[in-house]
């Protein structure tokens, strides 16, 4: 396989293929943008605005939508894969990091790297966000008590379940 080296936006931090291959979708955390590479040119073909601090991202199964989740503003910007026009903002809890779409690709998991607010001396709740994919559509959050930093996500090829990571901090400890 021969390599290639593509200018995108500042901090590049997520990519992903269309179902198709012919396009690779790279988040630019530091630009607040999506850069759109044709894979078969090797090169930049738009940069779409996003959120604030974009990180992960990826696309339904037809590869009609593009969801890319904005750590800043915490938010999952829709867009329409083919205008590239955004065409709505789901709700996430704190800072979404990444996410991960199902086997029937159906469903899509978001983690959030950072834990629900609780009141002083509690411990953290961290959340998973599942959205339906083809109505893109938050259908439930997820809590995880005792956790936070909830960083990647995959799911069993089963579609029976999905795994994340977590950091179960020791912060109720006294010193």
């Amino acid at each position: 396989v021969d390599g290639a080296e593509i200018a995108v936006g500042g901090h590049p931090t997520g990519v992903t293929f269309h179902p198709s291959g012919q396009w690779a979708y790279v988040t630019n955390r530091l630009d607040d943008t999506v850069s759109v590479v044709d894979t078969s040119q090797r090169h930049v073909v738009s940069t779409v605005p996003v959120g604030d601090e974009p990180h992960g991202v990826c696309t339904d199964a037809a590869g009609k939508q593009l969801f890319v989740v904005n750590t800043s503003t915490d938010d999952i910007s829709v867009l329409d894969a083919q205008s590239l026009q955004e065409v709505k903002r789901l709700e996430a809890s704190r800072s979404p990091w990444s996410l991960a779409l199902s086997p029937d690709g159906q469903r899509l998991l978001v983690t959030n790297s950072l834990p629900r607010f609780v009141p002083f001396r509690t411990p953290p709740l961290a959340e998973l966000t599942l959205i339906n994919a083809e109505a893109a559509v938050v259908e439930r959050r997820l809590v995880i008590p005792g956790a936070n930093l909830l960083m990647g996500v995959c799911w069993h090829p089963s579609g029976e379940f999905a795994l994340c990571t977590i950091n179960r901090t020791n912060n109720l400890v006294p010193m």
